[in-house]
């Protein structure tokens, strides 16, 4: 790890590089992430700085993790220090995650990254659990489908959704053990998706986890709506096979668009049809027209240097 930062206070410096010690360590023996490659550590002055870094990104980022390049880059004041060490762990974490996890075939879904992330940090702070409190008072939790791919753009929306994925993950943590969850993370490495890795690993998808958790935390059962949402019809990708794998089948795997909680209708996807037959018809003929006259342009080709051995010969 190589922590790199603006000019300043050593203190500060020394303090963060502590704080990312000891979420590596946390780490290792909580969650079974261990780093792989020596991690770079970038620290500008303050979020505005930080800001001008990035692109695209929702107004309340704090941080960025690269796990393909082992960087990581977050604006920390001075007087955000206590907010800094924890930012910095969860951003080291999702470096690790993406250590263990990476892969061409798998994908980690949201709240379960950001759910490990922040379950780094140690427990929620107290605005976080207060809001995590009054939804599960106000039956006003996501469901955690939902949570499965990028967060809302909502800020109050974007905690909750953090607060929700801790809580689940800290769930699965503290209930079934570290060696579990880093079979859960395997599993989704080797290609496998969300639901088939927890009903692997734990023996229910997402829907059981989800009533589980529920059930640990004291929340109403999620109501089930009595029309289902449209569910898109998935993509399948067939995958190489290992050059291990010889005694393999052939793989077919895809993966489900995740519904949405936060509104908005699904759009049913029109049948493909062919062209009209008129139009095929109309090609072909091109197409045919087109061979002839390259092969009247190459017969006259061949016909001409024919024609000129012919009267070199005679001369």
């Amino acid at each position: 790890m190589r922590l790199h930062w603006y000019e300043g206070d050593q203190t500060f410096a020394i303090e963060l590089a502590k704080a990312a010690y000891n979420g590596l360590q946390f780490n290792e023996t909580q969650s079974g992430l261990k780093a792989e490659a020596p991690i770079d550590i970038y620290v500008y002055a303050n979020t505005n700085d930080f800001k001008e870094a990035i692109l695209y990104e929702p107004s309340w980022t704090g941080g960025q993790a690269f796990p393909d390049q082992n960087i990581v880059i977050l604006g920390i004041s001075d007087a955000d220090l206590d907010w800094g060490r924890d930012a910095i762990v969860h951003e080291l974490t999702h470096v690790l995650v993406g250590h263990l996890t990476f892969s061409c075939l798998g994908d980690v879904p949201t709240w379960l990254n950001e759910g490990l992330a922040v379950y780094s940090e140690g427990e929620l702070d107290p605005t976080s659990q207060r809001q995590l409190e009054d939804a599960i008072r106000d039956e006003t939790l996501l469901s955690v489908r939902s949570l499965s791919s990028g967060f809302s753009e909502v800020p109050d929306k974007a905690y909750l959704s953090y607060s929700q994925s801790y809580s689940i993950t800290r769930f699965l943590v503290q209930n079934y053990g570290q060696e579990k969850m880093t079979s859960l993370l395997l599993a989704l490495k080797n290609g496998m998706t969300i639901d088939e890795a927890l009903q692997q690993t734990y023996g229910f998808n997402i829907e059981g986890l989800e009533a589980a958790w529920r059930n640990a935390i004291g929340a109403q059962p999620r109501a089930v709506p009595a029309h289902p949402t449209t569910q898109p019809t998935p993509t399948y990708v067939p995958t190489i096979v290992p050059v291990g794998g010889l005694s393999s089948a052939l793989q077919i795997t895809s993966t489900p668009v995740p519904t949405s909680s936060f509104g908005g209708q699904p759009t049913e996807t029109p049948a493909r049809t062919g062209p009209p037959l008129e139009l095929t018809l109309i090609l072909l003929g091109m197409c045919c027209v087109f061979l002839v006259l390259i092969g009247v342009i190459v017969l006259g080709f061949i016909v001409r240097r024919q024609n000129r051995k012919g009267g070199e010969h005679v001369q």
